[in-house]
């Protein structure tokens, strides 16, 4: 397992070589993750299935964007269509009451709605969550940790922290809340993260990464340049889910 101590160790490798090993590291975490087993190179294929037996596959998407986003930005609208081209629905949660101030309890009572309580449709659901929406749904799922196990959770962008919080005072209690990660960890099924290198707003990925792989055990993929995913291509975000996809979600 990753720490800070080992991702910034004084007389340790370079950031190169570091990010290779964490890469590494992510791949061996997600190998025994039935969401996606992420290498440096992308995600690898699923088994293939017997038709005779091939399990329901994920049926549901639910998507929290970043801060001061809806539907309509960044990469959301092609991974709704590419999403739909796969037989999944996808509901984008809104953060509530306003996407520029987002509230802890508007936005998961948001996203308690959109999941809804059906065990079966529970188990078939991915949650997406990009930036706070991130940081929304380890809010959701640390106070419904009582769910059935969903199908997984991707995190795009997710921080712990932020380096400039004095510019975004909506976002201080998105940083300060308390988290149940035993819970979080029980009810969200394989974790799956996507960072960058030159994020703007969380500028140590090293950090950032081991708190994600210390305290969620989640696979971690490094993107080079790809700061905030703030972009209209969705890459390897819907990669993680085209294998999610094809994997068992019955429980």
């Amino acid at each position: 397992m990753l720490t800070n101590d080992s991702l910034k160790s004084a007389d340790g490798p370079t950031e190169a070589t570091t990010r290779r090993r964490l890469l590494h590291v992510a791949a061996t975490v997600a190998a025994t993750a039935p969401l996606a087993a992420l290498t440096a190179g992308g995600a690898t294929q699923a088994a293939p299935e017997t038709p005779a037996t091939a399990p329901r596959r994920i049926q549901r998407a639910v998507l929290a964007p970043r801060f001061a986003g809806d539907a309509a930005d960044d990469w959301y609208p092609e991974a709704l269509r590419q999403l739909a081209g796969l037989g999944i629905t996808t509901k984008v949660v809104a953060l509530l009451p306003a996407p520029t101030a987002p509230g802890i309890d508007e936005t998961v009572a948001a996203i308690a709605k959109a999941v809804g309580d059906n065990p079966q449709e529970i188990a078939r659901t991915v949650l997406i969550g990009h930036s706070v929406g991130s940081r929304a749904m380890l809010a959701y799922l640390s106070q419904h940790g009582a769910h059935p196990t969903f199908a997984g959770l991707v995190s795009v962008a997710g921080w712990f922290t932020l380096d400039d919080l004095k510019s975004y005072p909506a976002l201080v209690p998105w940083v300060n809340m308390d988290l149940n990660f035993a819970s979080i960890a029980s009810a969200a099924g394989p974790i799956n993260v996507h960072l960058s290198d030159n994020d703007p707003f969380a500028a140590d990925w090293q950090a950032n990464a081991a708190d994600w792989l210390g305290k969620l055990g989640a696979a971690v993929q490094i993107a080079h340049g790809a700061g905030h995913y703030v972009t209209a291509s969705p890459g390897s975000v819907l990669d993680t889910i085209r294998v999610a996809s094809r994997r068992n979600v019955d429980r």
